[in-house]
């Protein structure tokens, strides 16, 4: 694996203390310079990118400073090259995503020693379903409407599409290694967007709570999806889901870690905020520093 090989994300800490105290002189000298820290890229949609959350430094990719790749790099001491993108897909590793924009994979090198990846969100796609949830849910939340209509016919529409889905992210991890062969690979997974038990239907998340059991499985099984991935391409999955339990939409600003329709906190509606980048990054950077 390519952990082995790379050990900076295990030693880092000890080796840098030690190298501070035997460089101390010098340093009042000026003679030494720090030494850089390993190279990271972060690729991703908008669950990495943190639109809205403040301070936004790429705007059209509503890019935070307070996204979870920034919170880790600085946590890990790496040298960041953040390309993540809100609405991103799966074709826009090799393709760019905007006239301003490059293909993400274009911030692949040789070199680089780590990365993450977060895709295939938008290619389920996730807005569709927060859509078409709502929108049934607001018209019926004493029935389960959003099930009915992805179940239609005995047959689970969201789970075919994940099946589908596999193969293309499983390409997307095979792209990295082939552009970084010597990188840590970490495939980071989406947190729990509703609670596993109890409801709050109302405008800030109109879905029908007879819904709820269903989408839950929906966010299960598209993290099961990145986690088959990543193993078939020889990578890592970072799961931030079981960090996430009791952070769902239904809780109240200051716990949440995901924002409903109105948003109570900076971010933008059914995204991660603040905290839930947070807590992300810490979940990334403990399965990095081991």
């Amino acid at each position: 694996m390519a952990a082995t090989s790379r050990p900076w994300y295990r030693f880092r800490r000890p080796l840098a203390a030690l190298g501070a105290a035997l460089a101390l002189p010098l340093l009042v000298s000026g003679a030494v310079q720090a030494e850089p820290g390993p190279s990271y890229v972060a690729l991703g949609d908008s669950f990495t990118s943190g639109p809205l959350i403040p301070n936004q430094v790429a705007p059209l990719c509503g890019r935070s400073d307070q996204n979870y790749p920034r919170l880790t790099a600085t946590a890990i001491g790496a040298q960041l090259t953040d390309i993540s993108c809100g609405g991103a897909r799966i074709q826009d590793m090799t393709s760019a995503q905007h006239p301003a924009t490059t293909p993400q994979f274009a911030a692949l090198k040789p070199d680089t020693q780590l990365v993450t990846v977060s895709i295939g969100g938008n290619d389920l796609p996730f807005g569709e379903v927060v859509g078409v949830c709502g929108a049934l849910g607001a018209l019926n939340p004493f029935g389960k409407p959003c099930t009915a209509v992805y179940n239609a016919g005995g047959k689970d529409e969201l789970a075919r599409r994940l099946t589908l889905l596999e193969s293309k992210l499983t390409a997307v991890v095979t792209g990295i290694r082939e552009r970084s062969p010597g990188a840590r690979v970490l495939f980071v997974g989406v947190p729990s967007v509703l609670p596993e038990s109890g409801s709050c239907w109302g405008p800030n998340m109109p879905v029908a709570p007879g819904d709820y059991a269903y989408l839950v499985k929906v966010t299960k099984n598209l993290n099961a999806t990145f986690a088959k991935a990543a193993a078939n391409g020889g990578a890592e999955f970072v799961d931030i889901y079981p960090n996430s339990l009791g952070h769902d939409v239904c809780k109240p600003v200051g716990v949440r870690w995901v924002e409903g329709i109105v948003p109570g906190a900076i971010a933008a509606p059914v995204h991660p905020n603040l905290l839930g980048m947070q807590g992300a990054a810490a979940v990334l950077t403990k399965a990095i520093t081991g």
